[in-house]
C-alpha cells in the first residue's frame, strides 16, 4: 500500500515539474532551441496627474498588428491592446490606471474591474489588466487572425510579466 502512495506521488511529481518523457525526450510541441522576437508597443497611461509610458513586449511577428489606442477616462486613461490586419479591427485587452483608493473601493463594492498587475504605494496608484475571455476570431472563417490572436494569448502571462511603466 504505502509502494502504490510512494509511486503515485513521484509521478505526480515528475509531471508538475516537467520531468515527464515528452519533456526529456524533447518531443514537445515548443520549439526550444529558439526563442521568440520580441518588439515593443507604448502608449501612455495615468490617473490624477500621474502619467507613464507603458512599454509592453509583443512577439515581432504580431508587430504589424498590435498596437495602443489610448481613451480617456474620468480622472484617467484606457490604453486599449488593438488588434488590426485587413478590415478587421478589435481591442483584445486593455491597461487601466486607477488611484488605489478608487481601484479598493471600487473592489470592495464588487465591481468587476481589471486585475491587478502592478501597485505602487508612493505614488498611489494601480494598474491593472483585462483581456477577452472568448474566441473573437472563428477558427474556420478565419484561422489567420485566429492563430494570430491564440500566439498572443500563449504568451500573454509573459508578455504581462515583462510590462513596464516610465516616468513622462
Amino acid at each position: 500500500m504505502k509502494v502504490k502512495t510512494i509511486i503515485a506521488l513521484l509521478g505526480i511529481v515528475l509531471a508538475l515539474t516537467g520531468c515527464t518523457k515528452a519533456n526529456i525526450s524533447g518531443a514537445d510541441d515548443r520549439n526550444n532551441d529558439k526563442e521568440t522576437e520580441m518588439s515593443e508597443i507604448s502608449g501612455e497611461i495615468g490617473v490624477d496627474g500621474i502619467r507613464k509610458n507603458l512599454n509592453m513586449p509583443i512577439p515581432a511577428d504580431l508587430s504589424d498588428f498590435l498596437y495602443f489606442e489610448s481613451i480617456t477616462e474620468g480622472k484617467g486613461s484606457i490604453l486599449l491592446v488593438m488588434f488590426e490586419n485587413g478590415n478587421d479591427k478589435v481591442s483584445i485587452g486593455n491597461f487601466a490606471m486607477y488611484s488605489t483608493l478608487e481601484y479598493d473601493n471600487l473592489k470592495k463594492e464588487g465591481m468587476q474591474i481589471e486585475d491587478e498587475l502592478f501597485r505602487d504605494y508612493n505614488e498611489g496608484y494601480v494598474l491593472a489588466y483585462s483581456g477577452v475571455n472568448r474566441d473573437i476570431f472563428d477558427p474556420d472563417k478565419d484561422p489567420e487572425n485566429y492563430a494570430y490572436l491564440k500566439e498572443y494569448e500563449s504568451m500573454l502571462y509573459e508578455i504581462l510579466g515583462r510590462v513596464k511603466l516610465e516616468d513622462i
